[in-house]
């Protein structure tokens, strides 16, 4: 099948194999964190705040990230980055386990994995470049996004089911015993394409460079403006879920389970829609139309009041959302020269993480005095005159045309 047609590189097949597994692990602990520390504290903000240690120091720190990803292998920061991954997961469970856990140490424990998560982004990206030919790198990335959010079902699943009868800390033992999965992945793994041959740069020369490359682009730069708008506007719902739940809804841990489950659906076909397209041409158009999909049905989703109507709305929501984020990360990557793809993948995570945190920390606030469903339609209602805006200013020509970029032989990208 077309849209797998990634999984025929054998390296990237164990790639995958290793992160489906760990992104399991790692969507058992994102879901039981926020209800543990929504549970403990009763806290919209609370949980906020949590979120945002957990992702700040990742725009802190992406950019260096980066720069690593383009001089070291990335199998050796991947390596690297999932092990200290295991140790941090590790170290959530014996809070849990403990009995005795504070907040502080809580956001010790975020803020930690949001540093890990500066280097792992970038150097997942370049990874994946190394590991497929230049034709079928827009369908490895789909795919990578369609793991990462397929893994959305059966994780929350599992978390929140546990949660029911018996405790967080096993959520997040589980997590860590999943990395041994994307280690061992790794240890086996083959990058088929070298490094290119790099001008000698300083460190700090190499990140304004990558700045550099971004900001003397107009289509990149309209890119990451709307990027940072649906983020910061319209993604924190997917973190304060439990508090939706909990709070509008007024259902348990097994139905917020349900309820993440039927947004990985949707998560997952927008990744895949994206992954079976077999040509590049038309992704600004796909990144518009998703954005405003987006837009429209969470709109929708802010007025459902009880478990059904979210279920039946949810999934269009993370279609929307998804579908978004995988045009345009792929619109970005197939106008990046493999030299410079650590750099400008982690300026893309560097907005994204700076979006989110920045949104997660004030829809938690205004959430407490307006109210979730509010707070929702009014991040929906930015998010579409952000998408409007975009359709009208993004260049039509010239360097807008990814499907350009796959003509080119990997010397010349």
């Amino acid at each position: 099948m077309s849209a797998f047609r990634a999984l025929r590189h054998r390296d990237f097949s164990i790639y995958f194999a290793g992160q489906l597994v760990s992104l399991v692990g790692t969507w058992m602990q994102n879901v039981a964190l926020g209800w543990w520390v929504y549970r403990l504290t009763g806290q919209v903000s609370m949980l906020g705040l949590v979120m945002f240690a957990s992702q700040a120091p990742t725009l802190l720190l992406v950019p260096l990230g980066g720069m690593v990803a383009d001089r070291v292998p990335p199998r050796t920061v991947l390596l690297i980055t999932q092990a200290t991954y295991l140790i941090q997961a590790l170290g959530m469970t014996v809070l849990a386990f403990s009995g005795h856990p504070t907040i502080p140490m809580i956001l010790g424990l975020a803020v930690a994995s949001g540093a890990i998560t500066a280097f792992d982004l970038p150097g997942r990206q370049v990874l994946v470049a190394q590991v497929v030919d230049q034709e079928t790198l827009p369908n490895a990335i789909a795919l990578q996004s369609a793991i990462f959010h397929g893994s959305r079902i059966v994780g929350p699943f599992f978390a929140l089911h546990i949660v029911q009868i018996s405790s967080e800390g096993w959520c997040f033992l589980v997590n860590a015993i999943s990395y041994l999965a994307a280690l061992v992945a790794l240890g086996v793994l083959r990058t088929r394409f070298r490094p290119e041959a790099k001008e000698r740069y300083s460190p700090g020369q190499q990140i304004v460079q990558g700045f550099q490359y971004i900001w003397e682009k107009r289509a990149f730069r309209h890119l990451m403006g709307l990027l940072a708008l649906i983020v910061g506007l319209g993604m924190p719902f997917t973190t304060l879920l439990p508090a939706l739940a909990q709070g509008v809804l007024h259902i348990d841990a097994r139905g917020l389970g349900w309820l993440v489950v039927s947004s990985g659906l949707g998560a997952t076909a927008g990744a895949m829609l994206l992954a079976s397209r077999k040509e590049a041409k038309g992704l600004n158009r796909m990144v518009f139309a998703s954005a405003l999909f987006f837009a429209i049905s969470l709109a929708c989703f802010a007025q459902a009041r009880s478990l059904m109507p979210a279920m039946l709305l949810l999934p269009l929501t993370s279609f929307g959302l998804v579908a978004f984020n995988t045009a345009t990360n792929t619109f970005i990557q197939l106008m990046t020269p493999n030299a410079m793809r650590g750099r400008v993948t982690a300026i893309y995570s560097m907005v994204f993480m700076a979006a989110m945190p920045l949104g997660i920390l004030s829809t938690g606030f205004l959430a407490q005095r307006l109210g979730l469903p509010a707070t929702l339609c009014l991040g929906a209602g930015g998010c579409l005159v952000g998408a409007i805006i975009f359709a009208f200013v993004f260049p039509k020509h010239g360097e807008s045309r990814p499907e350009e970029a796959l003509s080119r032989s990997p010397e010349t990208t």
